[in-house]
């Protein structure tokens, strides 16, 4: 059974007053500041900017270390071809320092043969000589100085039963036949008899002074 129409808007009535009421007694909700509310969303940005910047800092960081780590392998490396690089041009150059080594002494070993064997042709000239005097001549050596600068013909007792001309001839022919066995050395040739004196010197312009 419907109430009546009356009591209805009564119903409605007292509901209203009691909304009405509600909203009396109830307080206004807090009002937010614009300027809190800017200083939020300020501090959600920052909060943001931070987070942002910390991960590209992370992302920087890693990418710094990467590129360490990069230069460094690169460092190795080149430090280790420059370590190969010195180490092979030290072999090389001890290798041709040996080998300079090993050419002169083949080049002295050479050459002291060559000494050697001059030495034993000149040698051998020399006996020629004597042999070619028939025993006038007894010995040929080497005098003063170097390379025989100077030679002392030793000659026997028989030049002193030759004549002045004779003797002059002799010291002309065989201290000529004395440089061609030495090959033509600058060498002065003097005639000393078996007792050591000096019987003949060559002049300084040829020619041969007889003292004896």
């Amino acid at each position: 059974m419907k109430k009546p129409l009356f009591k209805r808007w009564t119903t409605y009535l007292y509901a209203f007053l009691a909304i009405v009421l509600l909203g009396i007694i109830l307080p206004d909700p807090p009002e937010i500041e614009p300027s809190k509310v800017e200083s939020a969303q300020s501090e959600e940005k920052s909060a943001g900017k931070k987070e942002v910047a910390a991960e590209l800092t992370e992302t920087e960081k890693a990418t710094a270390e990467a590129d360490a780590k990069a230069q460094a392998k690169k460092d190795e490396e080149a430090a280790a071809r420059i370590a190969e690089i010195t180490k092979r041009n030290e072999a090389e150059a001890a290798k041709k320092a040996a080998e300079q080594a090993q050419a002169d002494a083949d080049a002295k070993v050479t050459a002291a043969m060559a000494a050697e064997a001059e030495e034993e042709i000149m040698q051998d000239a020399l006996q020629a000589v004597i042999a070619l005097s028939e025993g006038v001549v007894v010995d040929i050596a080497q005098g003063p100085g170097e390379d025989w600068e100077i030679v002392y013909a030793t000659i026997s007792d028989a030049w002193y039963l030759a004549e002045e001309y004779e003797k002059e001839r002799f010291a002309e022919t065989y201290g000529a036949a004395i440089k061609a066995a030495l090959n033509e050395k600058p060498t002065f040739v003097n005639f000393y008899d078996t007792y050591g004196k000096e019987v003949a010197s060559e002049k300084m312009f040829g020619g041969y002074k007889i003292k004896r």
